[in-house]
C-alpha cells in the first residue's frame, strides 16, 4: 500500500508539472497570436488611413453587449487637420476581413480612434 501511495505521489507530482508546461504553451502561443493580429491590424490600418501618421494601434479581447467576442482596437493617429477620411475609417472592417480570417480570427473588429491629445486629456 505505501508503494502504491509514493507512485500516486509522484504521479500527481508528474501530472502538476505536464499541466503547467501546457498552461506555459497556450499563453505563449496566445501571446504570439496576440502580436500577429496586433500587427496585422495595424498593418491593414497604416494602409487604408495613409497619409495620416498612426502613432499606436492597440488590439484586445472583449464582449459587446449581446454578449459577443468582439475586438477593441483603439486607433491614436496624428493629422494635419486632425480628422480622418469617414470613407477610409468605414473601409477598415472590410480590407481586415481576408486578413483576419488568415488567422483564423472571427472576432469583429470595433474602432476607437483619438489623437495623443485625446489620450493625454483621457489619461489626467
Amino acid at each position: 500500500m505505501r508503494k502504491r501511495d509514493g507512485n500516486l505521489h509522484i504521479n500527481q507530482g508528474i501530472h502538476k508539472v505536464l499541466v503547467q508546461s501546457y498552461i506555459n504553451d497556450v499563453r505563449k502561443a496566445a501571446n504570439g497570436m496576440s502580436d500577429q493580429l496586433t500587427k496585422v491590424v495595424t498593418s491593414v490600418v497604416e494602409e487604408q488611413l495613409a497619409p495620416v501618421r498612426i502613432v499606436s494601434v492597440s488590439v484586445e479581447e472583449d464582449i459587446d453587449h449581446d454578449g459577443d467576442p468582439v475586438l477593441r482596437v483603439s486607433v491614436v493617429f496624428e493629422s494635419e487637420d486632425e480628422d480622418l477620411d469617414p470613407d477610409r475609417v468605414l473601409g477598415l472592417v472590410r480590407h481586415l476581413r481576408e486578413p483576419l480570417k488568415e488567422l483564423q480570427e472571427a472576432r469583429f473588429p470595433i474602432f476607437s480612434f483619438m489623437t495623443p491629445d485625446e489620450v493625454d486629456g483621457a489619461a489626467a
